[in-house]
């Protein structure tokens, strides 16, 4: 049964989430897709009546809002998103659990550890596809909010607000990949860019599974460097896109996470754009995600490294990043020794291409 993909929508007031989840759902289901839309705190009985009650101006402790949020959640995600999961090509979703991070963690100082545990009990069975972060300034927000003729509440003041967008950014460098992040200034643009990477997302999953049809098969590959990274057992990690066999024309996968082996140290610097031909392993695995454990399949074993092209090194940079022979990390034999040296580079090299690639290419 075909699972709907969830994509929820995010930004600080005025950043234009209604309308564009209204545009993107009319353009999806134009093109044939069954689409859902959600709204928290709303959508079930429930959840509106709640809504209405942190829009008033009843006297209440900042932590009672915090429960308020979660109760209309949990009443949404099991009475409508969870059932509806396989009965929609998309679920739309304004504001998730994103949103009460930014508000009531970052914005009002709350737990951020205690509302991560509280949601993932709520969310466990629902997995985000893809978040858009509609970025708008703050003053063109507070435009937009005056233009709505609504009156104001206490999350919408600017002070408050910045705390919100400062949290955010936090919560978009923490996962990258998941937030796709719009400068939302001509709507018809926001809906295109928006639809267009939600259908690259769906097909995104059909080529990552020609993967896992490859699990347990040695195979000669090409692919992109994209980024360091890190796992979270602190484990250095290289991100890998456009991930082909050598010879083939069709994309195995849009990206794939691999260990920074001794082989890839051996190739020296690697840097957004640089394309490598290895040999590796298709390998299936268990990850955890959001609290639950989820199939997902990648490469392992990777050696027999060979650079094939190499992107020039920004002419800003020169000066902190060149490209460096890594014999000297390559050549430690003592494992404690080895994993801190690598893990020095990595994030070094992390450093200067969120400083100088804006983290990828």
């Amino acid at each position: 049964m075909t699972q709907a993909k969830v994509i929820t929508f995010e930004g600080i007031d005025g950043s234009g989430k209604t309308s564009t989840i209204s545009g993107v759902k009319e353009t999806l289901e134009e093109k044939g897709k069954k689409v859902l839309v959600l709204r928290e705190p709303g959508t079930t009985v429930m959840g509106e009546s709640i809504r209405d009650l942190i829009k008033s101006d009843t006297v209440r402790h900042m932590s009672t809002d915090l429960m308020l949020f979660m109760a209309a959640r949990n009443d949404m995600v099991k009475q409508v998103l969870s059932p509806a999961v396989g009965l929609y090509d998309y679920i739309l979703i304004d504001r998730y659990t994103d949103s009460t991070l930014a508000y009531q963690g970052y914005g009002l100082g709350l737990d951020i550890d205690m509302i991560r545990t509280m949601q993932r009990y709520i969310t466990k069975d629902v997995r985000i596809e893809r978040t858009i972060f509609l970025d708008v300034s703050l003053e063109e927000a507070s435009n937009r909010r005056n233009d709505r003729a609504e009156t104001t509440d206490k999350y919408e003041d600017d002070e408050f607000l910045k705390r919100v967008y400062d949290g955010y950014m936090e919560l978009i460098k923490l996962e990258p990949d998941r937030f796709l992040v719009v400068k939302n200034e001509d709507l018809d643009s926001t809906v295109k860019q928006v639809v267009n990477d939600i259908l690259r997302v769906g097909k995104k999953q059909v080529t990552r599974r020609t993967v896992e049809r490859h699990a347990g098969e040695t195979m000669t590959m090409r692919a992109v460097v994209s980024r360091p990274g890190r796992t979270q057992e602190d484990q250095p990690t290289l991100m890998l896109k456009e991930v082909k066999k050598k010879g083939g024309r069709r994309i195995m996968a849009d990206h794939l996470w691999v260990p920074y082996t001794r082989e890839l140290v051996m190739a020296g610097t690697l840097v957004p754009g640089d394309m490598i031909e290895f040999t590796a392993t298709a390998t299936a695995y268990k990850k955890k995600y959001r609290g639950q454990e989820v199939d997902e399949y990648g490469l392992s074993d990777v050696k027999d490294v060979v650079v094939l092209k190499q992107v020039p090194i920004p002419k800003e940079s020169q000066e902190e990043l060149s490209r460096n022979d890594l014999s000297y990390i390559y050549s430690v034999t003592q494992e404690d020794l080895y994993n801190e040296l690598l893990s020095r580079y990595v994030r070094f090299i992390s450093a200067m291409v969120y400083k100088y690639f804006k983290g990828d290419v």
